[in-house]
């Protein structure tokens, strides 16, 4: 007899519950179970799957803040159930709310750690970037043609020029620290103006979008969340920014 491959597929459902693709909700319903990491038992039924683990209530369990700075145990933690899954059944989804793969250490850790020993499939959804920049686009009528996504501080030590030229998008402002807000304030005056965005979810009903000056940005830091990305105007935009408040 043939032996069965076994398969994991990693699949996210999105900002919003109705951005799931159809493939996402066609491969939660036929797989043997579903490591399911962010929808509510109701919805899981009514999407017609049959078996399930919730992992979201296994983190609650363990005090695991999602999306927090320490990523490691929160990775092991959802290896270790996976595997226990891998026991009994030979095909399981892996269903989150964020990228697969893409700004999120832990669902990478996951897909370093499988990818050899198992088949993976990877579904990933329509992108936050993807929110963001028509958000932008709708409410200045201003086509981005050039912007730059900066994920993690990091990434300030490797420009080089005026960013003031082009339109940013700091995606986990989150994980900047005093050191890391003193970097951007180097490309920046503290009249200068960022934009707060941040857009309902399936686990967050909640959209903004707020202007504030470089002045607050300490301040605001401190409070956000994992949620909220920040948008800095170019020059260019700036002027249509400004023709806009008054």
């Amino acid at each position: 007899m043939k032996k069965i491959r076994k398969k994991l597929y990693m699949c996210s459902i999105g900002v919003e519950l109705e951005d799931m693709s159809l493939r996402t909700l066609t491969i939660i319903k036929s797989v043997d179970v579903v490591a399911n990491l962010i929808l509510e038992e109701k919805d899981l039924i009514k999407f017609g799957v049959k078996k399930y683990l919730m992992l979201n209530e296994i983190r609650e369990k363990n005090k695991i803040e999602p999306y927090t700075k320490s990523s490691n145990f929160e990775s092991n933690l959802y290896i270790s159930e996976i595997n226990k899954l891998f026991n009994k059944y030979n095909t399981v989804a892996f269903l989150t709310d964020t990228n697969p793969l893409f700004l999120y250490k832990v669902n990478f850790e996951i897909f370093k750690y499988f990818y050899k020993i198992i088949d993976i499939e990877v579904y990933p959804f329509v992108s936050s970037i993807d929110y963001f920049t028509n958000k932008v686009i709708t409410k200045f009528f201003y086509y981005l043609q050039d912007f730059i996504i900066i994920s993690f501080p990091y990434i300030l030590d490797t420009i080089k020029g005026d960013l003031k030229d082009i339109n940013v998008f700091i995606m986990y402002p989150y994980f900047f620290d005093n050191q890391s807000i003193n970097k951007l304030l180097k490309f920046y005056n503290e009249n200068d103006f960022f934009y707060l965005i941040k857009f309902k979810s399936y686990h967050n009903k909640e959209e903004c979008f707020k202007k504030y000056a470089f002045s607050m940005l300490e301040k605001i830091v401190k409070d956000i969340d994992p949620f909220t990305t920040i948008f800095i105007p170019s020059k260019d935009l700036t002027k249509t920014c400004k023709k806009l408040d008054n």
